[in-house]
């Protein structure tokens, strides 16, 4: 019982926080927007973040746009 309890609370608040900071920094280029070319040479936009640096959350997801 308190364990369900517990878990509901958990969830709760991860998607509260979702809400709140919808995004996070991006896993590919680390946030940086930047990523090097496949030779190693020049920088490019990072594919997965377009360059912006930040993706949304998994919850953020869930819940919708």
């Amino acid at each position: 019982m308190y364990a369900a309890l517990f878990l509901v609370v958990l969830i709760g608040g991860y998607l509260l926080s979702c809400v709140v900071w919808p995004l996070k920094p991006c896993p590919v280029c680390k946030g940086n927007g930047k990523r090097r070319a496949p030779l190693g040479v020049t920088w490019r936009k990072c594919s997965r973040c377009k360059g912006t640096g930040e993706v949304r959350r998994i919850g953020r997801r869930v819940l919708g746009r």
